[in-house]
C-alpha cells in the first residue's frame, strides 16, 4: 500500500482533501483509487462533513493511512473543505488539491497538475480532464463562463490541445490550488453552501492577474450526470449563489448584464415549472430571491 503521507521534498508538498457526507461507498472507492497514487510528497486528508450515518467513522477505521477530520455538522461544500484547507495552510503546504469523493483517479493524475502549476508565475489553479465514470466520453475538459449567459456555463467536451491551456474556471471536483493564491484571496468563499465556489475563486484569480489552467494529461473519472432533474434544494442554492456572485464580484455594468440574462432565463423556467406543477421549485426560487434581497441566512433543506 502506498504511504500517502510520506514526503520527498524534491517535489512540492500537496495536501489532498476529500470531503465526505454520508457517502461511504463513493468515498471508499475514491480512497481506494488513491492507493496507487505515484506522487511522492502528498498527504491525504478526509473531512467528514457532519455525517450521521457512521460513514466517517467506518472510513477512518478502514483507511488508517489517511488523516481524518470530523466536522460537528454539515457546513456545506465550501466551508467543509475550508476546514481541510486551513489545516493544510497551518502545515505550510505548497498546494492544496480538492477532489470530489465521487471520483476515481488515475495513477499519474497529480504530477501533471503540479508540473503545470510550477511552470509559470501566478498560476492560481490547475484542473484536468473529467471523464464520465458510468459511460464513455468526457464530461468536461475546462469550462467557459460568459457573463451574458447569466450563470450558465459551456463545458468543453474535449481538450483544447496537448499542452496546458487557460479556462474560465475548473470544477472543484478536481482542482489544484496554489497556497500563495489561497493566502491572498477569499478561498473558498463561504457565501456558497454548494456550487459556484469554483467559479468564484477563478473569477477572483483572473481579475487579479492569476491564471486558471487545464492540463489534459491529468485524468479522473467522475460519477456526474447521473440525474437530469434538480431538486428544490438545488434550485434554491443555484439561484442564491448567482445573486451572491453578482453582488460580491461584478461591477455595476457587469451586474446589469448578468442579472438581466438570469432574469429572462428564470422567467421561462418558472413558466415551465408551473406547467409541470413543480410548485416546490417555484417556492424555492422565490425564497432565494427574497433571502438575497433581505440578506438572510441560507436555509436548510427542511426550511425550503
Amino acid at each position: 500500500m502506498t504511504d500517502t503521507s510520506s514526503a520527498d521534498e524534491t517535489w512540492p508538498s500537496v495536501e489532498l482533501i476529500v470531503l465526505n457526507w454520508e457517502s461511504y461507498e463513493d468515498t471508499a472507492e475514491c480512497l481506494d483509487s488513491l492507493d496507487a497514487l505515484d506522487y511522492p510528497n502528498v498527504r491525504v486528508v478526509v473531512v467528514d462533513n457532519g455525517s450521521t450515518d457512521g460513514s466517517g467513522e467506518r472510513l477512518a477505521e478502514e483507511f488508517p493511512e489517511y488523516e481524518f477530520i470530523f466536522n460537528e455538522e454539515n457546513l456545506g461544500f465550501a466551508a467543509g473543505n475550508n476546514v481541510g484547507i486551513r489545516r493544510a495552510m497551518e502545515r505550510d503546504a505548497d498546494y492544496v488539491l480538492l477532489l470530489n469523493n465521487d471520483t476515481v483517479v488515475t495513477e499519474g493524475f497529480l504530477r501533471p497538475l503540479v508540473e503545470t502549476a510550477e511552470s509559470g508565475d501566478r498560476v492560481a489553479a490547475v484542473g484536468g480532464v473529467n471523464r464520465y465514470y458510468h459511460s464513455d466520453g468526457i464530461h468536461n475538459a475546462g469550462v467557459r463562463f460568459p457573463l451574458a449567459l447569466g450563470g450558465k456555463t459551456m463545458l468543453w467536451d474535449r481538450p483544447r490541445g496537448e499542452e496546458p491551456y487557460e479556462s474560465d474556471y475548473v470544477p472543484s471536483c478536481l482542482v489544484l490550488l496554489s497556497a500563495e493564491f489561497i493566502e491572498q484571496h477569499d478561498v473558498l468563499c463561504e457565501d456558497y453552501f454548494i456550487g459556484m465556489e469554483d467559479t468564484d475563486l477563478a473569477w477572483q484569480a483572473r481579475q487579479n492577474g492569476w491564471k486558471v489552467l487545464v492540463d489534459p494529461r491529468s485524468v479522473i473519472y467522475h460519477k456526474t450526470g447521473m440525474t437530469s432533474s434538480k431538486s428544490h434544494f438545488v434550485v434554491y442554492h443555484t439561484l442564491r449563489n448567482r445573486f451572491r456572485f453578482a453582488s460580491n464580484r461584478l461591477s455595476s455594468r457587469q451586474r446589469v448584464l448578468f442579472l438581466a440574462s438570469l432574469g429572462i432565463q428564470l422567467l421561462g423556467t418558472v413558466l415551465l415549472w408551473a406547467v409541470r406543477n413543480h410548485g416546490d421549485k417555484i417556492r424555492a426560487a422565490k425564497l432565494a430571491l427574497k433571502d438575497h434581497v433581505f440578506d438572510r441566512q441560507l436555509r436548510s433543506y427542511s426550511q425550503l
